[in-house]
């Protein structure tokens, strides 16, 4: 099993590493490139951003050829890849064309529905949780199609400089291949590692200066991918759990996999709001802008994001045994340090630049 899950990052790392330089010049020679026209947008240059594109096929192909067909997730698998279809033709075309975000919510639920009412990728179970266990027939598939629609557009949002999404979906990716692979999920972590390898291929283009861009189609995949991956952990037979990890809440070990989306798209979503926006209002006011401000380069500001998610990830696994409402609000506090912290580095610098302004008047 080792040996044909390697064989997953393999062939896609491949495949997104050998078609990719052929997809830059394709979309260079069609036009097909994100303008630096808009405020919220932080480059300066057109950048082709269909980097999605190869991203999906390379997962897709790779999981259908080696996930078992007669395994237990077979069907299941089935309509994740209609679902992603679905998914990816619709980020596909609000790339090539602005789609209407109404229209785009709509598609986002049909295929919502098809991976919780079809795949049974859903929330069912919240372990205990706020006193909550298993949650009934009705509330369960609304719930979890809340979460989707929240996840997908969460991980679309945060796509907004280099390296940022892909090396978050990256870690995640890498995160969950563990689990499935201790928890004896083998088709789970073949599609872990097949992103992994697509990934880790396309942040080869992406690191700046940007060579592409995810796009929709890439961005709105990996949210879903994610999606499947959390719901996935939380539905993991207790009796698979290794017994270093029994103790643990499967929904908050899920959480902690969405931190960094989750804070930063409430964060900014409450901000807007309180300011009488409308939080769909684009701006850059996201936490990683905020870092760039602070005078970080693109892949400094991502690799103090990833860090901060690879913290996260490992408290979730980390954490002593405790009541899981417990462990849900110790995890919260602890995701929002993050923006805390970036506050406290933005007054500390401006109380660095208000005392060297005095110095320099001292001398003057």
């Amino acid at each position: 099993m080792i040996t044909q899950n390697m064989l997953s990052f393999i062939l896609a790392f491949a495949f997104v590493m050998l078609g990719m330089p052929s997809l830059i010049q394709l979309a260079l020679q069609k036009n097909l490139l994100d303008e630096p026209s808009e405020d919220r947008k932080v480059h300066k240059r057109s950048v082709p951003r269909l980097g999605g594109v190869l991203i999906f096929i390379a997962t897709l192909f790779t999981t259908c050829l080696l996930v078992h067909p007669e395994g237990p997730q077979a069907i299941s698998f089935l309509r994740l890849a209609a679902g992603s279809l679905i998914l990816f033709f619709l980020g596909l075309k609000d790339d090539l064309t602005e789609l209407n975000p109404i229209k785009k919510l709509w598609a986002q639920i049909a295929v919502g529905c098809i991976l919780i009412l079809g795949g049974g990728f859903a929330v069912t179970d919240f372990g205990n949780l706020f006193g909550w266990g298993v949650l009934s027939w009705w509330f369960a598939p609304l719930f979890s199609l809340f979460v989707y629609i929240v996840v997908v557009n969460a991980v679309n949002l945060i796509d907004g400089i280099d390296t940022l999404a892909g090396g978050y979906g990256l870690l995640i990716a890498i995160a969950c291949t563990l689990w499935f692979e201790v928890t004896g999920q083998g088709d789970f972590a073949i599609l872990c590692l097949a992103l992994a390898g697509s990934l880790t291929a396309f942040l080869v283009f992406n690191i700046t200066p940007a060579r592409i861009f995810l796009g929709d189609s890439g961005s709105l995949i990996l949210g879903m991918f994610i999606y499947v991956m959390a719901t996935s952990i939380m539905q993991t037979p207790i009796e698979q759990v290794p017994e270093i990890w029994s103790h643990r809440s499967l929904p908050v070990l899920a959480m902690t996999t969405l931190s960094y989306p989750l804070v930063d798209t409430l964060r900014i979503f409450t901000l807007r709001v309180l300011k009488g926006k409308s939080p769909f209002t684009a701006d850059r006011n996201h936490l990683h802008h905020r870092l760039l401000r602070l005078g970080m380069t693109h892949l400094q500001a991502a690799l103090f994001i990833h860090g901060y998610t690879a913290v996260m990830v490992s408290l979730g696994f980390g954490l002593p045994k405790m009541d899981p409402t417990l462990a849900f609000f110790v995890l919260l506090g602890c995701a929002f340090t993050l923006p805390v912290v970036i506050i406290a580095m933005e007054r500390a610098q401006v109380l660095a630049r208000a005392m060297r302004r005095k110095e320099k008047a001292k001398t003057n």
